[in-house]
């Protein structure tokens, strides 16, 4: 059997590739994507974001 992960159009055996589980597909965004690229490691966004809101509410938010 072909190693499909490394034949995503699996043009080597002719036959569909499994789709992305929900986690794999949001791990793929979040972890390689364009995600990533643009706001930076999660922990990072979400630590800048808890800082905007610390700001806006007047009290400290955590990420």
């Amino acid at each position: 059997m072909a190693d499909h992960e490394h034949c995503p159009d699996c043009a080597c055996c002719g036959q569909k590739p499994m789709p992305l589980t929900v986690e794999q597909e949001a791990a793929a965004i979040t972890r390689d994507g364009d995600r990533q690229r643009t706001h930076g490691h999660p922990c990072e966004d979400y630590t800048r974001t808890a800082a905007m809101w610390s700001a806006i509410l007047g009290t400290e938010v955590t990420p």
